[in-house]
């Protein structure tokens, strides 16, 4: 990931793949066949990690309903967090496409888990997360050099958006 961060997504190849690693290229064959292989193993830590750090933050949040969706912005935001490395492997991605499938099927996972039954809010939830994403991929390519300050002011109001409408009092 960092051979991809550094010297972009071209740049892994299974020879200084191995380099970088410092073990033989039949060593990196044997745990990695392909080249789609070794990308579908570094999509897949990737999503893990950000599985892992969704799961982390939602189950301290005090309401349910939206919590996956609020923590996804949470780390789209997490000021100190480099992005490049993520943003390397989605660019990579593009050279190969069925490693897109990763990234829609954990999409899909994580969208599930939300486990919403309204409509409306279900949809609320799908704007926050594509303006996660957005806020994400700023951040990656560094568009708006975004104080922490406000980094911190835009992922609150987004996950405003994520969050459940309030009850109505009867």
């Amino acid at each position: 990931m960092e051979l991809a961060a550094r010297d972009g997504p071209k740049a892994l190849t299974l020879a200084t793949v191995a380099s970088a690693a410092n073990v033989s290229k039949g060593g990196l064959l044997y745990h990695f066949a392909t080249k789609e292989a070794l990308l579908a193993g570094l999509v897949g830590e990737c999503l893990d990690r950000w599985s892992a750090l969704v799961s982390e933050i939602s189950v301290r949040d005090p309401e349910p309903i939206g919590a996956g969706a609020r923590a996804y912005v949470d780390v789209a935001a997490s000021i100190g967090q480099d992005p490049t490395r993520e943003l390397a492997l989605l660019a990579a991605t593009a050279l190969d496409p069925a490693t897109g499938d990763l990234w829609r099927d954990a999409a899909e996972e994580w969208i599930a888990a939300d486990n919403v039954e309204d409509d409306d809010f279900a949809i609320d939830l799908l704007v926050a997360r594509l303006a996660a994403d957005g806020l994400w991929l700023a951040r990656a390519l560094d568009l708006y050099q975004l104080s922490d300050e406000l980094l911190g002011e835009v992922a609150t109001r987004i996950r405003r958006i994520a969050s459940p409408p309030a009850k109505e009092k009867g």
